[in-house]
């Protein structure tokens, strides 16, 4: 993805995440909010992309329905 799109869609999440109105909603409803930066989030995707074949084989196989 070129930078400039990711640079936009990251402020556009991060300033999404912090709209008063959003967390006021959020709070009327109950549900907890704790905003994590898009670098952050996007360093989590990298490292579950980095888990081994055997690992996810694994868990496909312990979670498949029987």
């Amino acid at each position: 993805m070129p930078e400039a799109r990711q640079a936009t869609l990251r402020k556009a999440f991060d300033s999404t995440l912090s709209d008063p109105e959003l967390l006021a909603e959020a709070k009327k409803l109950g549900l907890g909010i704790d905003p994590m930066p898009g670098a952050g989030v996007q360093r989590i995707v990298e490292q579950l992309y980095q888990t081994p074949a055997d690992v996810v084989a694994e868990v496909r196989a312990i979670m498949r329905p029987k």
